[in-house]
This record gives structure tokens, C-alpha cells and sequence, in this order.
């Protein structure tokens, strides 16, 4: 017998509490124009600072050392987590996917219908689904994130399209390994993901790679500066990395939501070895418990 979405929300039910619901001033709204619409074709990004509240980020920056101690309200783990409190490096990346499903305020920041809105004026389609949150932590030192198209981890999915808005809980400048794309970069074909995501030797060879097989020999990087909540928003097909944290003293905290189309199913061959644990009795369809509608 196939489980029902309903034997699931049980457990997995969207919580805010009324607390959060009222706090209707941390996200600012964003009314988007044609011309937003036209730089994000061109270039496959663009960037809007001021988007969150400075008492929401502080409040973000709090939940951050919270989650990465192991301390998580919902009683569920993330999907991944990277860097422990006494046993890893301190100057180590810290990494944490699907956040939303171990902490109510993380919940409650994926699923603003803000969100959605964007995902869906500079995706193009009719409605969104979120599929993960990134938590991402750089202190002083910390290693560079190879360069990578989002979308190619999504080849478990029917369509590969996806919109990241990246957030920033902290100023982030190019000393401090800032994100960094490639304009343009949106319109090359898929890849594959890096051979080796996290510190790699030279985290911008596989866009260099990438742009080589198509006759681009010169591939300038965009930085971006930009200050303490502020959001990025980027094609899921865009390159993208992040280098060194230079600083001896600033760490670079942020947040990845990543939405794609709310009618995509399983498909029958990629991977998805996170995605795939939620795939139900083998049916092709994504449960909203698991892969919310915003």
C-alpha cells in the first residue's frame, strides 16, 4: 500500500509559531521590474542589498551557532552538516543542507512567500517548491567552494531549472570570499558537479574547464560586495564559486534557498542521493511535506 502526503505531515508539518508570523518587518518586499527581469536574462544574476532586516540577520547569525552545536528544536536533523564543535578544524567551512527540517526559524526564512514570488518572476514558471537550503559559515581562513552550476545536483528531477537566492547575514566583500559569478555563464550547457566541492586546489578550474570546451579561453568573474542582508538571485545553470577567506578577523556567514518548478517529478535515472530518500514507494511525485510549495 502507498503511504499517503497525509501519514507524512504528522511529522513534517510546516510549523511557525504566531511569534514569527508577526514579525511581518524582517524580509522588505521587493517589487521587480522588467528591467530587473532583462539584467537577469543577460547575465544570469543579479543582487538587491538591504533585503532582511538588521535585527533578522543578528537573530539568523544566533540560530547559525545554535544549529552548529546540534541543538535542533524540530528534533529532526538536517539533510547534511558539516564541521562539529570540538572536533573540527575552526578555520574549516561550515555547511549545513535542508536546514529547514531541524530549526523552526530557518523554516520559517525558506518558506517566506517572498521568496516564491522571485522564484517565479526570474524562473519563468507558475508556482515554486523549495528542494534545499544551504547554510554556509567562513571564518578566517576558510577554504574556497569550487565553481559549479546548482542545477546539476538536481538530475534526479524531470527538468533541471532551478533559482538560488542567496542570502547575506554578514557583510560580504572579495577579501572575504565573497560569491563570485560568471556573467553569461547560465546560457553554457550543463555539467556535472566538481570532483571536489569543498577546498579544492583551484576552485575556479572547472569554469575555466567549462568555458574552454566551448571556445572561451577568458573567463572574468563577477565578486560581489555587498552588505549585511542583502540577497543575490541567480539562475540555477550560472557559475558560481567562492575563494578564500582572506580576513584575519570578519566571518562570512549566509544562507542558499534553492527553489525549482513546483510541477517537477522524480525521473528514472539520476542520482539524488539526498533527494531520493524522499521518494515514496517509488512514486514520481514530490510530496509537499517534503519539497514545500511557496
Amino acid at each position: 500500500m502507498h503511504k499517503t502526503e497525509e501519514s507524512f505531515q504528522d511529522t513534517w508539518t510546516v510549523k511557525m509559531t504566531k511569534d514569527l508570523l508577526t514579525k511581518a518587518d524582517r524580509v522588505i518586499d521587493w517589487q521587480m521590474s522588467n528591467s530587473d527581469l532583462s539584467r537577469f536574462e543577460r547575465n544570469g544574476f543579479i543582487s538587491k542589498p538591504n533585503a532582511l532586516s538588521p535585527s533578522y540577520c543578528i537573530t539568523l547569525k544566533e540560530e547559525f551557532e545554535r544549529l552548529f552545536r546540534g541543538d535542533f528544536d524540530k528534533r529532526s536533523y538536517p539533510d547534511e552538516w558539516y564541521w562539529r564543535e570540538g572536533i573540527s578544524m575552526p578555520n574549516a567551512t561550515r555547511h549545513m543542507s535542508n536546514a529547514w527540517k531541524a530549526s523552526f526559524l530557518i523554516e520559517e526564512l525558506a518558506l517566506n512567500p517572498l521568496w516564491g514570488k522571485l522564484s517565479v518572476f526570474f524562473g519563468g514558471w507558475e508556482r515554486s517548491r523549495l528542494v534545499m537550503d544551504t547554510l554556509w559559515w567562513k571564518p578566517p581562513g576558510a577554504q574556497p567552494i569550487a565553481f559549479h552550476q546548482d542545477s546539476s545536483i538536481f538530475d534526479c528531477f524531470t527538468d533541471k531549472r532551478s533559482i538560488t537566492i542567496w542570502i547575506t547575514l554578514t557583510q560580504t566583500t572579495p577579501e572575504m570570499g565573497t560569491l563570485e559569478y560568471i556573467p553569461g555563464s547560465h546560457k553554457w550547457p550543463w555539467s556535472t558537479p566538481p570532483s571536489q566541492f569543498h577546498a579544492p586546489k583551484d576552485y575556479r578550474a572547472p569554469v575555466r574547464k567549462a568555458a574552454a570546451n566551448l571556445g572561451i579561453m577568458n573567463v572574468k568573474p563577477h565578486l560581489l560586495d555587498l552588505p549585511a542582508g542583502s540577497i543575490a538571485i541567480h539562475s540555477g545553470a550560472t557559475w558560481h564559486g567562492s575563494g578564500v577567506n582572506q580576513s584575519n578577523t570578519e566571518e562570512r556567514l549566509s544562507i542558499g534557498l534553492h527553489y525549482i518548478p513546483h510541477d517537477l517529478e522524480f525521473n528514472d535515472t539520476g542520482d539524488g542521493y539526498i533527494y531520493r530518500r524522499y521518494q515514496v514507494d517509488g512514486q514520481k511525485r514530490l510530496f509537499d511535506c517534503f519539497f514545500p510549495v511557496v
